[in-house]
């Protein structure tokens, strides 16, 4: 299968570049054309795919392939071991067009996925306590008595009798709104007066530096003054937090608490240009990275134990927006390294508090690092954009089990498609799914303007159907 798309940007070198988190090499068999000053045409092996510039028609030519060796140098430069996780050159262009793009077959990535995590399979403790399959029975008996939004939640969490299983939403964008204002919707009508929504919060304390560095550090810095930066003070919680507490112990709505933002934003990532640095740092500097991680630990641990006083959260939410749609941009191995102690040290802690849900927000297609996430306890996983990014609930189910809960699933691509189309997917995915318990349908992604009005009312009425 081959593909093109256009593409311009500054030119790349032999050497190597992180895509996904792999290391790849370049392979330089053509010569520029003219006018590319210091562009250096090169192909690129990524992860079953090969991409190679073609300066004559200005494209990138994308195909399906054998995956390729995984070691090389960068230009110039003796050659590195990277067996164990990243290295980078300046080809924040390529990365950013790699990361972004579809994956021409979802279903063939995810396959593909699972024959990965599953080489090494029957090791470990993930393996240890996996359960068998699941959706091969009849599903859970449903409870007729109406529940509470919290109480709705934590039964099907739990595998437990509920009503109907719950139902989210990640609210509706300003331009959405304007949209669906013109086909119909009016500007004063709130959407839970057309629909059954669960009440939901998700609440935290400041996780940034604080004070925030303006203009950001650079690593060096960063690490002298980390201490200060991640020190734990009452006024990370906010001066109304006492008094909204005092609330939440008699609340009806599911509560979450955020305790972390992933492992690459500290470190300065904010776009793909930034990443480049941040992923040298975990070879050039890997104590100082190290220092960083428990820095911030330390610092989320003890503000876990000043929020969470006088009432105990439903969910706590680990934000870990590090993949893109061919898999996360750092290895299994670097993020069991630098992260895995400081999760499960954050689980362990909260679930000393009474808090029993684990939650990874994550984006595009993390999977292999989920044996990871596993092993820490989470026991919920909400993949944002997952769906075109070749991540399936209903595989996920039928490999991890009840181990793990799962939210979303459902393709936003669907509602601006064929109706029949839609109703196909919600049998596949939303119906077993719900019917086994441990799963909140949603749209897999907030939704776009380019959906419209009477497309999102089919929509909900179709999961008000499945839902039960």
């Amino acid at each position: 299968m081959v593909r093109r798309r256009r593409f311009a940007g500054p030119g790349c070198q032999d050497g190597l570049v992180l895509l996904s988190g792999r290391v790849e090499r370049f392979d330089s068999q053509i010569q520029p054309s003219e006018g590319q000053t210091g562009v250096e045409p090169c192909g690129i092996v990524a992860q079953g795919r090969h991409v190679r510039f073609d300066p004559a028609r200005q494209v990138h030519t994308e195909s399906i392939g054998r995956r390729r060796c995984a070691r090389g140098r960068r230009h110039g430069q003796p050659q590195r071991d990277v067996t164990e996780g990243v290295r980078g050159t300046s080809v924040s262009h390529v990365l950013l067009a790699v990361a972004r793009a579809p994956h021409p077959n979802v279903r063939e990535r995810h396959a593909l996925g699972k024959r990965r995590r599953g080489a090494g399979r029957g090791q470990g403790p993930v393996a240890a306590r996996r359960p068998p399959a699941i959706l091969a029975g009849e599903g859970l008996p449903q409870e007729t008595a109406p529940m509470t939004s919290r109480e709705r939640f934590l039964a099907s969490m739990a595998y437990e009798p509920m009503d109907r299983a719950p139902l989210w939403d990640e609210g509706i964008r300003d331009d959405v709104r304007e949209r669906w204002a013109i086909e119909g919707l009016s500007a004063s009508d709130s959407l839970a007066d057309h629909f059954t929504y669960d009440g939901r919060e998700e609440v935290g304390f400041d996780l940034m530096p604080r004070p925030e560095p303006s203009p950001a550090p650079d690593h060096a810095a960063l690490l002298r003054h980390l201490r200060t930066l991640y020190e734990p003070t009452d006024d990370r919680l906010g001066d109304d937090w006492d008094a909204r507490a005092a609330g939440w112990n008699d609340r009806d709505y599911v509560l979450g608490i955020r305790v972390w933002r992933g492992l690459v934003q500290p470190l300065g990532v904010g776009n793909f240009r930034t990443l480049e640095p941040a992923f040298l740092s975990f070879y050039d500097d890997p104590e100082g990275v190290a220092a960083l991680m428990s820095a911030i630990t330390d610092c989320n641990v003890a503000m876990c134990g000043r929020a969470v006083r006088g009432f105990t959260p439903d969910y706590a939410v680990f934000d870990e927006p590090i993949a893109g749609a061919y898999g996360p941009v750092v290895s299994p191995d670097l993020f069991r390294r630098f992260c895995l102690p400081h999760y499960a040290r954050l689980v362990e802690t909260l679930k000393a508090r009474g808090v029993r849900w684990f939650l990874v927000r994550s984006y595009g297609n993390p999977l292999d690092l989920l044996p990871v996430w596993l092993d820490a306890g989470i026991n919920m996983l909400w993949c944002v954009e997952g769906v075109s990014s070749g991540v399936d609930c209903v595989a996920l189910r039928r490999e991890y089990g009840r181990d793990l809960r799962l939210i979303g699933g459902i393709d936003q691509n669907l509602l601006v498609g064929d109706g029949e189309a839609m109703e196909a997917e919600f049998d596949r995915v939303v119906a077993p799914l719900v019917a086994d318990g441990g799963y909140i349908p949603l749209s897999d992604g907030r939704i776009r303007s380019n959906v419209p009005w009477p497309a999102y009312r089919t929509y909900r009425e179709e999961l008000a159907r499945h839902v039960g």
